[in-house]
């Protein structure tokens, strides 16, 4: 069974096993790009989590080590409703400024 993502959608506080703070107005979003190469029709998707604080992130980024980026995890997107995605781990980064208040979680993602 798919784990769900570490937050609801983008009009949802988060909620994710109790270690996101439940006063952080996050967002999650899913941005597709499609690659040009040897498998031009192979979808890549990134999500982003903004305001996040340092701790969320490393409980974040931590869930997808563990599993060695092969977890499959439920996401509801806005526009198309509900999917299955895989972390592909070619890219996982954290990005704080001021304090957190301007933090962004980047990971790239596979739509199954």
């Amino acid at each position: 069974m798919a784990t769900p993502l570490p937050f609801e959608n983008k009009l949802k506080m988060p909620r994710w096993a109790g270690k996101l703070n439940a006063e952080t107005m996050q967002t999650g979003s899913l941005r597709l790009t499609q690659p040009i190469g040897l498998n031009p029709m192979e979808w890549t998707s990134t999500f982003e989590w903004f305001g996040l604080n340092r701790d969320d992130a490393k409980a974040v980024m931590s869930e997808f080590a563990s599993k060695a980026y092969n977890g499959t995890y439920s996401y509801t997107d806005l526009q198309e409703g509900p999917c299955l995605v895989r972390p592909t781990g070619e890219n996982v980064s954290y990005v704080e400024a001021h304090a957190g208040h301007q933090s962004r979680l980047t990971v790239d993602v596979r739509k199954l």
